[in-house]
């Protein structure tokens, strides 16, 4: 597949609404407008699970009775600030060789306001439940309890923003169909702008090509069922009819 860059998705866009005619280009004032309209798109969609294709697990380690960690650039986990944090879990290295990760739960508002003893410490050997309070530009996670020793590793499952273009010249480098997403949306939101509004054809290609990256990201669904129903395993596919993840 030819390389493109955020230029070529940016004079794209301004043709499909008619700004431009085949063959000619944006104006260089034209084009940044262009880039900050595009970055915008990509900040958008990177609050929506359905648009970001990518949920890594990161690990970190937890200092002994250090309760509250920054997340973010620059933070306790130094990486870019999640919009969310999908999963969390500990990690036993009780054998080295296969490291047991446990879950732990994600407490929201409600859930840790009726934690009556917040700043409890040693009652386990590892925390079981962490609260994230969307600060920002750093989040903060508060472990509960506290850990009861060094070096016990945390697992976080964080969003993985969507990477902006810095400059004009920037390669697009991101899976199949968001090219296409993202020039025929960007011409639909840029048009007014230039004070017209995308045809009816561009605006429906954009919706499909929404849903089509959507339709690719969207997480599988599993009924957690008794464990004596399950035989011992409590996941069940929806799709594939059957215990666990296969």
């Amino acid at each position: 597949m030819p390389t493109s860059s955020a230029l070529d998705i940016i004079n794209g866009a301004a043709r499909l609404i008619g700004a431009i005619g085949q063959g000619d280009t944006l104006t260089g004032e034209e084009s940044q407008t262009g880039l900050e309209a595009l970055n915008e798109l990509i900040d958008e969609a990177s609050t929506d699970r359905l648009l970001i294709y990518s949920v890594d697990r990161q690990i970190f380690t937890l200092q002994t009775a250090q309760q509250v960690y920054t997340c973010g650039p620059g933070g306790d986990f130094d990486i870019p600030r999640p919009l969310k944090i999908e999963e969390c879990g500990v990690i036993l290295n009780n054998n080295p060789a296969q490291p047991l990760e446990i879950p732990v739960q994600i407490l929201d508002e409600k859930q840790w306001a009726q934690v009556g003893i917040k700043n409890l410490t040693g009652s386990a050997n590892f925390p079981t439940a962490v609260y994230v309070s969307e600060n920002y530009p750093l989040q903060t996670l508060t472990f509960w309890p506290a850990p009861a020793y060094a070096d016990i590793q945390i697992a976080l499952y964080p969003w993985q923003p969507l990477t902006q273009f810095e400059n004009l010249t920037d390669t697009f480098s991101f899976p199949p169909g968001y090219r296409k997403a993202m020039r025929y949306n960007l011409a639909a939101s840029w048009a007014p702008e230039f004070g017209i509004e995308a045809p009816p054809t561009v605006q429906r290609i954009a919706n499909q090509s929404r849903y089509s990256i959507m339709a690719i990201n969207y997480p599988a669904l599993y009924l957690q069922q008794d464990l004596a129903v399950q035989g011992g395993r409590n996941l069940y596919n929806i799709y594939s009819d059957s215990n666990g993840v296969g």
